[in-house]
């Protein structure tokens, strides 16, 4: 199991190496988050409905009380975006079945896709 701070860690390592990660949180299957960033405005009561939409494939999620449509969601991974904030949310599953998920600045959706993708494969680490 990964320690605590553990994905603070990584996450700073993504920051640092891509400027569009605002802030994120790990999450386990229940929806308690077990880890986040400084700042992150994802709100415990929001944790859990966010992986229900996420599972459940619905048309928009909700994070840090901010609506972002979906525009991918699978199992491993989903993208997020709200075109007036020129933001979005990306998640991806751990190693360890547990849930990160990220704030990301971005106009761009293939930057979206691709910050799904980093996200995963540094997460995939825990």
């Amino acid at each position: 199991m990964a320690e605590i701070g553990e994905f603070s860690a990584l996450f700073a390592d993504l920051q640092r190496d891509h400027a569009q990660f605002l802030e994120g949180a790990r999450l386990d299957e229940g929806g308690a988050i077990l880890d986040q960033t400084e700042g992150s405005i994802l709100g415990a009561g929001e944790a859990y409905p966010l992986l229900v939409d996420w599972a459940t494939h619905q048309n928009c999620v909700f994070y840090g009380g901010i609506k972002y449509s979906v525009l991918k969601t699978e199992p491993e991974n989903l993208s997020c975006y709200n075109v007036h904030l020129k933001e979005g949310v990306v998640g991806s599953i751990t190693r360890n079945k547990n849930f990160a998920v990220a704030r990301v600045n971005t106009e761009d959706f293939v930057e979206l896709g691709n910050s799904a993708i980093l996200l995963g494969q540094k997460m995939w680490e825990l």
